[in-house]
């Protein structure tokens, strides 16, 4: 089931994603305030969320509790800044995980999300077909691409042409969605791998082109312990790639890191993002392939 009810005042639905991996929905809800602030989770699984959580290794604790007469469990996860507070409500068999406060390491609270409120979106389960479904709208900016006939009205969205990887090489998609606001379209695949298309100078591009060394952003500088770059050649193309490496966790011997290569081609440039490279992946070929894929115009006018 799905809620019947959302905060109207505060929130509106950012994304619902699903999760093939562990079988389970996410639908999260963004602050209406100019994207600041508060953002909350209803995670829905028939499995356990032991079972689900146990790979981030952040559970600390989960306990019998009750909101509003609707009994259920209260889980409190851990955070690098402090911890999140989640209810859980099972019916038929099925849980319902609702993140509703997050709280900073000095007992301050973040964020949160009312339990009256918790309680109304719990008692406005509904099977999907019977919901109000403009509660489901996205924003006009990020456009969801679920068709072909979505991603001619895409085309239109961003103003150019743009790759468009269509054989299983890449694996499936996960998800396609162009921004009107940023005028970029990203497409994610399985696997953790992204492709970002735009015609904007992506910021690290362009500073690594004039000074040829990188800078961390200040927004970066809480994720990543840091950032490396340098120009390769990739199917006879110039490309930079950038490894992030992320702070060591307790339980690691090796740090995450991220991968990505960007390069420019026709105006147009592209950005491919492998989080968490480690695992092993032919990263050399899967851009020769992307770099020899065939454009969305290119495609639309085979007959």
């Amino acid at each position: 089931m799905v809620p019947d009810y959302i905060p109207q005042n505060n929130y509106h639905l950012g994304t619902l994603s699903w999760y093939p991996q562990d079988e389970r929905a996410r639908l999260f809800y963004s602050n209406k305030n100019n994207g600041n602030g508060f953002y909350f989770n209803i995670m829905v699984s028939q499995k356990d969320p032991d079972e689900w959580l146990k790979w981030e290794n952040d559970k600390i604790d989960r306990y019998y509790d009750s909101i509003e007469g609707i009994d259920g469990e209260t889980l409190i996860t851990k955070l690098v800044s402090g911890v999140k507070k989640n209810f859980i409500y099972k019916k038929n068999d099925i849980y319902y995980v609702i993140e509703y406060q997050k709280i900073n390491e000095d007992n301050s609270i973040d964020g949160e999300l009312p339990v009256s409120e918790v309680a109304k979106i719990i008692r406005s389960l509904k099977n999907p077909e019977n919901v109000d479904k403009s509660i489901f709208n996205l924003p006009e900016t990020d456009f969801r691409v679920y068709s072909m006939e979505d991603l001619k009205i895409a085309r239109e969205i961003v103003g150019f042409d743009f790759k468009l990887p269509i054989d299983e090489f890449l694996g499936k998609y996960t998800g396609i969605m162009a921004s009107e606001e940023r005028k970029y379209i990203s497409l994610n695949f399985q696997g953790s791998l992204d492709l970002l298309e735009t015609q904007k100078t992506p910021y690290y591009y362009e500073q690594f082109t004039k000074l040829g060394k990188l800078e961390m952003a200040d927004s970066e500088k809480g994720w990543f312990e840091k950032m490396e770059g340098n120009w390769e050649y990739i199917n006879n193309r110039k490309v930079l790639k950038i490894v992030n490496t992320y702070d060591l966790l307790e339980d690691q011997k090796e740090p995450d890191r991220d991968i990505e290569y960007i390069w420019c081609e026709n105006d147009v440039y592209y950005c491919v993002t492998y989080f968490g490279y480690t695992t092993p992946i032919d990263i050399e070929k899967i851009m020769k392939h992307i770099m020899d894929s065939k454009t969305f115009d290119e495609i639309s006018n085979v007959k």
